[in-house]
């Protein structure tokens, strides 16, 4: 089912951006549906380019809430709100389900996925290469 007829919020693509510039470059991130971003962003990619890539985009997203709660009618939220809002696993890796605002009626959404891993990956590549 489409996020526009499910428990929703509106995001501006600006306050995602700023929210992912607030958990700095250690936290990178994967993006899983949505064929703009991954046209326009390496994945796994730090926060800051991915927050770049979503400024330059500048189009509202919808926000599925993780619970279906009743209250989530499509209201506006900002970068505050996103920390309770997303989804955890059992490593710590945070998740969103958005889709474009424009998008059609039937577009299920896309993943935005906290990639810890990569994240580690990444600083030990650089530590490494630091190192010599």
């Amino acid at each position: 089912m489409s996020i526009q007829n499910r428990a929703h919020y509106k995001l501006a693509t600006a306050e995602l951006a700023k929210w992912l510039e607030t958990q700095g470059d250690d936290c990178w991130w994967s993006v899983d549906g949505d064929p703009l971003l991954t046209g326009l962003v390496s994945f796994p990619s730090p926060s800051s380019e991915l927050a770049e890539a979503l400024r330059q985009i500048n189009i509202p997203l919808l926000l599925q809430d993780k619970n279906d709660a009743a209250q989530a009618t499509g209201q506006q939220i900002t970068a505050s709100d996103l920390n309770r809002l997303a989804e955890t696993d059992d490593v710590g890796n945070r998740s969103f389900l958005l889709g474009w605002e424009n998008s059609p009626a039937d577009d299920l959404g896309w993943l935005l996925v906290e990639d810890r891993e990569s994240a580690r990956s990444s600083s030990s590549s650089s530590a490494a290469t630091s190192a010599q």
